[in-house]
């Protein structure tokens, strides 16, 4: 016996949507961990380095700052990718800024390759993007949501 349209429509909408569905927090920061772990350098003018570490259990810890030519620091970050209920943040806290406060970004898209952090509230950054190309290209963005006042580096892992 053949199945109906409308049955045989149930099973192709069932298939695709538990194809598309996520797998859960624990793939995406296992995923994100692999490939963003270890110390990232710009390719430009600017001398900026981020470190990322997994730590069991817990998601990732680094850090992000700039040099002088001198080798004084000149901007410094604390950072932190982990899953809190359901929901997977980039959190930051920036040396001297948001008075110490830690701001969190929520993970609002993410492929393959590429994973999108926002939180409307805050000032700026409204977002930032981590683009991989490959295993040792990382293109970091942050900018408005709406893709305005962009600050982009392209990053070479070391």
């Amino acid at each position: 016996m053949k199945p109906s349209p409308a049955i045989l429509f149930i099973y192709i909408f069932v298939f695709f949507l538990s194809a598309c569905t996520d797998t859960g927090k624990t793939v995406r920061k296992d995923t994100l961990s692999q490939k963003l772990t270890g110390t990232w350098k710009t390719t430009g003018n600017t001398v900026f380095y981020e470190q990322w570490k997994a730590v069991a259990d817990s998601g990732l810890i680094g850090r992000a700052f700039s040099l002088s030519h001198a080798g004084d620091t000149m901007f410094s970050e604390r950072l932190r990718i982990d899953s809190q209920g359901d929901s997977l943040y980039y959190m930051a806290k920036v040396y001297r800024q948001n008075q110490g406060k830690i701001i969190r970004f929520a993970l609002v898209e993410q492929s393959s390759n590429q994973w999108v952090f926002e939180n409307p509230w805050h000032d700026y950054p409204n977002r930032i993007v981590y683009r991989f190309e490959g295993d040792s290209i990382l293109h970091t963005r942050a900018e408005t949501i709406e893709g305005k006042k962009a600050i982009v580096f392209q990053m070479k892992k070391l």
